[in-house]
């Protein structure tokens, strides 16, 4: 960390406070384990080998995931001209099919693990592309990824007794249960065993009842929708940056009682606390997710677009503290003439602190043009931009090339040192003076042209 992204009431301290990677020793998690060699070797190794295994680490991990990816990706950014971007718009969704694909179907997804595992690995080859030419796979890393997963994945090995039990005991219904509620300590890590994560359940049908866990059928053609809720979403998505298997964030992780910053409000953990943990570099533990590229990338997209969808549910269900019964939608549309009710939808009221919100603009609007009518319109339009050559960055890119010895791909690390001096820039308008004395009122206005630049920095750094 830098001593600038301690506390504002901190700074002068011998021991500065962060919040940003653990909420000032709130939240604690036991380390990441340090992942197989095979892995290792590709993630950290010098050889054309591995170098090409990061260039295609998402295409290696998606013909190993258990579970589809869905969302609008923006392809367009990426023309060639600059780093690799990872860009999605819209919602983002997992779903998981059947256990065994259908008549004529090829297998994709978790049935490779189950159907025609004797050619599995042409298989996951032909899964990513059929032409040869145009397959940048190699066999060697598939094969070898395959074993590292057979020896270590405990979700692999789940789904492997489904296909014993299908093929040895050739049971006419099976439903796979990946369970969300662990037995164990959630907050230890412990590498849960088979019994405590899934459930084989033979010859049951019927509908069933609403869970956060994830029934998967044997035979079928629907597609079920996974909760953002369930611990192995994140390890079923992306298997190579969770080789054993291990959970992820669910709601029942409780804050440290260890610390003394624990307040009564806090119980658990939320998902932003938890994903800002897991993103920081520890050179004492493993940090394999942090080098792993495009796959990072993609997971840290992932991981926001997880964070805003609990907040939106949180919404949706709280409506009566946002005190969303005062809006008359339904009923003004009924006066209007709207005889069908059913057409108008159910509205969801969105808080005004969410942002991009209707009524998070609307707000600023009115405070931006109520200091405009005060003080008169501004002076200076400044723009505030990044050099990636500042000591700050390539301090920090130096020291992970040392520790991992590879070039890092690290576009967090800009966007933190942007926003360091974006901090210190606006201490200088405010309490340097560099533009002149200026008073409350200016002080007010240089507030909300900083919160529109920090709103603009957040959503550039998230693409």
């Amino acid at each position: 960390m830098w001593r600038f992204e301690s506390t504002l009431s901190t700074r002068n301290d011998v021991l500065p406070a962060f919040p940003l990677c653990c909420k000032h020793g709130k939240a604690k998690l036991p380390p990441r384990r340090d992942v197989p060699e095979f892995l290792k070797t590709l993630l950290e190794g010098d050889t054309p080998l591995a170098r090409h295994f990061r260039t295609n680490i998402r295409a290696y991990n998606g013909v190993f995931c258990f579970i589809s990816l869905g969302g609008k990706v923006n392809h367009s950014i990426n023309d060639g001209r600059g780093v690799y971007v990872y860009s999605i718009g819209g919602q983002i969704y997992h779903r998981i099919g059947c256990l065994v694909p259908g008549d004529g179907d090829s297998p994709k997804f978790a049935q490779l693990y189950i159907h025609d595992s004797d050619n599995e690995v042409q298989n996951r080859m032909d899964f990513y592309s059929t032409d040869p030419a145009k397959n940048p796979l190699h066999q060697c890393i598939v094969e070898g990824l395959q074993h590292m997963f057979d020896d270590n994945n405990i979700l692999v090995r789940t789904f492997r007794s489904a296909r014993d039990r299908i093929q040895n005991s050739g049971v006419q219904e099976l439903q796979l249960k990946l369970l969300a509620k662990r037995e164990i300590n959630s907050r230890e890590y412990d590498l849960p065993s088979a019994n405590e994560i899934a459930a084989l359940i033979v010859d049951e049908t019927g509908e069933q009842s609403f869970s956060p866990d994830i029934i998967v059928q044997q035979k079928g053609s629907e597609m079920e929708r996974i909760s953002v809720y369930h611990p192995s979403l994140m390890a079923l998505q992306y298997p190579i940056l969770f080789p054993y298997g291990e959970d992820g964030w669910h709601p029942c992780i409780s804050y440290s009682h260890s610390s003394s910053n624990i307040s009564v409000g806090d119980k658990m953990i939320t998902q932003c606390d938890f994903y800002a943990y897991c993103l920081q570099t520890r050179l004492q533990e493993s940090n394999s997710l942090l080098l792993s590229g495009k796959l990072f990338q993609q997971y840290m997209v992932n991981a926001f677009a997880l964070i805003e969808a609990e907040r939106l549910d949180w919404m949706r269900t709280h409506q009566s503290k946002l005190r969303g019964h005062y809006y008359k939608n339904l009923l003004n549309s009924y006066l209007q003439g709207d005889s069908d009710i059913k057409l108008s939808g159910k509205p969801v009221i969105l808080a005004a602190s969410h942002t991009g919100s209707p009524r998070y603009k609307y707000e600023n609007f009115q405070d931006a043009m109520a200091i405009c009518k005060w003080i008169g319109y501004p002076d200076l339009f400044i723009t505030f931009t990044c050099n990636s050559n500042w000591p700050e960055i390539q301090l920090m890119v130096d020291l992970i090339r040392r520790y991992s010895g590879k070039d890092p791909d690290r576009a967090d690390i800009t966007a933190r040192v942007f926003k360091i001096k974006l901090d210190e820039f606006m201490l200088e308008i405010r309490e340097k003076q560099i533009f002149g004395k200026i008073n409350e009122c200016m002080c007010a206005y240089s507030f909300v042209i900083y919160l529109l630049m920090f709103i603009h920095y957040s959503l550039t750094s998230l693409n």
